[in-house]
């Protein structure tokens, strides 16, 4: 069976997700230009999971989070325009399409706005510790970053689950 073609209109929140995700990517990119020449030569670029620099890079390598965070960013961006294309863990149908689709496009988006601010915490992060004036990311990036990851998934799958939202 195909899944219905919907286009599903923005909510206010939706709004407020892309903007989020809008104003990290120009952070992204506006960071590193400001602060490229008082880099030093060398900066970290890769971090244990204590949040600590494990490893140095030229500084040439400050421009791989921005444009990594730009391509994954515009892509969620355009995937999320066609939700029928998506897995769910429920059937879609005609009666639930609308609801489903809904949810699963506000997944996206909040997935989005979270790893897109995530990279610019580590681009800032890792400026801040090339400039002397911070050392890494910080013990409680990762758990933090992984909690708001599972907790998002969570929500999605209980929302999408509930039985009211089925209708198989």
């Amino acid at each position: 069976m195909t899944r219905p073609k919907l286009n599903i209109e923005r909510e206010f929140s939706d709004r407020i997700f892309d903007g989020l995700t809008l104003i990290f990517l120009i952070l992204i990119i506006t960071w590193p230009l400001y602060y490229y020449s008082d880099l030093s030569e060398s900066i970290p670029t890769h971090y244990n999971s204590w949040g600590e620099p494990d490893k140095l890079s030229q500084k040439s390598k400050i421009w791989t989070l921005p444009i990594l965070g730009v391509v994954m960013s515009v892509g969620l961006f355009i995937l999320n325009r066609f939700p029928h294309l998506f897995n769910y863990p429920v059937q879609i149908t005609k009666e639930n399409a609308a609801q489903q689709y809904r949810k699963a496009t506000q997944f996206i988006r909040k997935l989005n706005t979270i790893i897109t601010a995530s990279l610019f915490y580590i681009v800032y992060s890792t400026i801040q510790t090339a400039l002397n004036e911070q050392n890494g990311l910080g013990v409680l990036f990762l758990p933090l970053f992984l909690l708001l990851i599972f907790i998002s998934i969570g929500n999605y799958l209980y929302q999408a689950l509930k039985k009211e939202n089925r209708n198989v």
